[in-house]
Formats: C-alpha cells, structure tokens, sequence
C-alpha cells in the first residue's frame, strides 16, 4: 500500500457529494460533520495494527526499571557514513536555549550529542552536547529551533557521507515485539517477554538500557474547523472518512427516509473500509517475522 495522502478538499468534496449540499465550514453543521471525519479516522486505525504508515519497526527505546514508556524525548539517527555516530539519542540537557541529546551507551572517551548550534542550525558532533570545540559531523539548516528536522542532513568535514535521517519517536499505541538488538539487521535478534499496564512495557529479564521495539503509532489525524483545505490526510482513510460521515449524517438529519437506502449505504461504508484492510491482508504480514510472535505477547498483555 502505497504512502499516498489525499487533502481535506477531497474529503470535502467527497463527503458534500455524497450527502448532497455543502456546508460553510463556520456553520454547525460542518462542525457534526468534522467530528464525523474525527471519529472514522480513529474507527480505521484501531480495525488493525498493521496500517503501512502506522507500523514501526525496531526503533530504539531507552528501558529504565525495566520499563518502556510510550512516549519518549529522544531521536533516532540511522544511515550515517560514520556508523559510530548512528542510534539513540536521549535528552540530557540544554544547549542555546534548546534541548541537546546524547548516543545512548557511549563512554566519555567517545560521545556523540545532537544539539542547537544557533538559530535554526541542528548538528550531530563528536563530543559532549555542551563542548564548543566538538567536532562536526553531520548539520541541518533551516530547522525549528525546537527539534531537528528528519530529512535533508548535510555531511560537515569532520563526518563521514552519507549524512543521516533523524526520526523523532513517535507516541506507542500498540506494542507488537520487543528485540534485544536491531531486528531485521540483526537476523538473530533475540527478544524480550513484555507485558503492556498502563500504557506502559514492562520488560522481562535481564535488560540493557535500551531496546528495539516495533510498535503501531498513535493515530496523527484531528481535523479541525479552521484547517487549510489543502490539509493532508492519509488516502487509505479518506474514502471511509467521508462515506462514514454521510451515512451517518444522513442517518441523523433524514430519519424518516427509506430503510432499505439506509441499509445499502452501510453496506458501501463498511466494504470502503474492508477494501483496504485486504490491501494489508494481500501483503501476508502474519507470515512475516514482524509479526509472527505477536499474537503471544498480546495474549499476555494486562489492561
């Protein structure tokens, strides 16, 4: 299934033509509607776990007291030239005004930091986040001053090229497998027992102070009234989005139309929905190892 996003314009346009009329986004009723988008969005993503743009795979994760949280101040660097520099960067202070993150494992004799150089500029440096003399790796221009940018790194002179992606750690929804190293790199990485409380992974065992976990992220979509038609949505959504919000619409406003219409129209909402989900089904993810052990972890999950 390809990444392909579609716009709130075409959500619009489908769902007005479904329904019949349009409504001004600063009316009432395109209030209901948007709520409608809102809640078909969260009824796809929780239909499985196995969403292409949702599943992450082996990302690293700090473990302290044997405990992953879901969500994490860190990031992940990976495809750097100079492989030392690559893994997970936690935040272990500040620097210009900004946080500053340090490689997870590394001595003192050999530290590698993301930090704010000055306004806007990001750098991964070989050294301590706050020594002015580090050596230079990797830098990113025209960043937030709040976060570094994914995409687009540069190699400085003192790194090695390629120049890396920098992924911030997206919020854990669901955890499928936990592996003592890189899955999928490492043909044979082992794997911890975990249990899910509270939002929370609790590792099993003896642990490291980090782990690689594959995980379905929380769901990005809340459409607001106010939003910019050209909002991106994801594509495999929109279609079920706006035959949802018809139907349903339609369903309140027109109660005493016929039932049988009422009928066919969930009948075309649910086979929207169900045509993607065999898109994922076609993929055989179950016989795949990223998701072979993951009926066993869930059937021991703890609410």
């Amino acid at each position: 299934m390809a990444l392909q996003n579609s716009t709130l314009q075409d959500l619009r346009d489908l769902t007005f033509a479904l329904i019949g009329r349009e409504y001004v986004n600063t009316t009432a009723s395109y209030a209901r509607i948007n709520a409608l988008w809102n809640q078909a969005a969260k009824m796809a993503h929780k239909k499985t776990d196995w969403w292409e743009r949702y599943l992450i795979v082996g990302e690293p994760r700090t473990v302290t007291a044997n405990r992953i949280n879901n969500t994490e101040n860190s990031f992940f660097v990976n495809g750097a030239g100079l492989d030392a520099a690559n893994g997970l960067y936690v935040k272990v202070g500040t620097y210009d005004s900004a946080d500053a993150y340090s490689l997870v494992g590394e001595t003192a004799a050999e530290t590698y930091s993301l930090r704010n150089s000055s306004a806007n500029d990001w750098e991964i440096v070989n050294g301590v986040y706050n020594d002015t003399g580090a050596t230079v790796l990797y830098t990113h221009g025209g960043s937030s001053a709040t976060k570094p940018d994914e995409t687009d790194w540069s190699t400085a002179a003192g790194g090695t090229a390629p120049a890396p992606l920098v992924t911030d750690l997206s919020k854990i929804e669901v955890a499928l497998r936990v592996h003592k190293t890189q899955p999928f790199i490492d043909k044979g990485a082992a794997e911890y027992s975990f249990y899910l409380k509270n939002s929370t992974i609790y590792v099993q065992g003896t642990v490291k102070d980090e782990a690689f976990v594959t995980y379905k992220k929380r769901l990005d979509v809340e459409l607001a009234t106010d939003d910019a038609v050209g909002t991106e949505i994801p594509a495999e959504f929109m279609p079920y989005m706006a035959h949802y919000a018809a139907y349903t619409w339609q369903r309140s406003v027109e109660q005493n139309s016929d039932e049988a219409n009422f009928g066919l129209s969930l009948a075309i909402v649910n086979q929207v929905l169900e045509d993607e989900l065999v898109k994922i089904d076609k993929q055989n993810l179950f016989n795949t190892t990223v998701a072979r052990r993951y009926r066993t972890n869930y059937n021991s999950t703890i609410i």
